[in-house]
């Protein structure tokens, strides 16, 4: 699921969405119809939920117990992943070029990568798998994380799947397939 910030979702918005893995929610995001948002519950903002919103997400259950549990961790997805949710959202902004991209993970003056790039966030999923999920391919963006990134190409998340079968599950096109050069 790739939206712009999101005010709202109503409460059966996500209903028979078994298969929904890549999404997240603004944090100002209210779910439902009947959401309560409570404050400061455990350092994050909760969300009392008194609808469906994501009670049929069966792939997000499996990592989340309830529907609560779910809305909290969309909402809280990318906090101090920057990478991740510049990669996320890049298809609202515009196609990236390779440079463009290669110019946003180098930081600092001697060229360290974003050590985001490397991380996980509360699905498992690392900036590669975030990039075999979108909507937008590019080649040249594939290239440049692997060659930054090599270790990302055989990292699980969370439901034991590497990035590359997010590119086969969303019929990337066949000139955005990895290949040994």
């Amino acid at each position: 699921m790739e939206v712009p910030d999101i005010i709202r979702v109503d409460g059966d918005a996500f209903s028979c969405c078994h298969s929904l893995r890549n999404a997240t929610l603004a944090s100002n995001t209210v779910v439902g119809e009947d959401a309560t948002v409570l404050d400061d519950v455990d350092g994050v903002n909760g969300i009392r939920i008194e609808n469906h919103a994501f009670s049929e997400c069966s792939d997000l259950l499996y990592i989340f117990d309830t529907v609560e549990a779910i809305v909290i961790a969309l909402r809280n997805r990318f906090n101090g992943l920057t990478l991740h949710s510049r990669i996320y959202y890049k298809s609202y902004n515009h196609l990236m070029t390779a440079e463009e991209f290669l110019s946003m993970i180098i930081i600092g003056e001697n060229g360290e990568l974003d050590p985001t790039g490397l991380q996980q966030d509360c699905l498992g999923m690392t900036a590669l798998h975030i990039l075999a999920c979108s909507t937008v391919q590019c080649l040249g963006l594939y290239q440049v994380m692997i060659e930054k990134y090599p270790e990302n190409l055989i990292v699980e998340d969370a439901w034991g799947d590497v990035p590359l079968l997010y590119a086969v599950w969303g019929d990337a096109p066949s000139d955005c397939s990895v290949t040994n050069q």
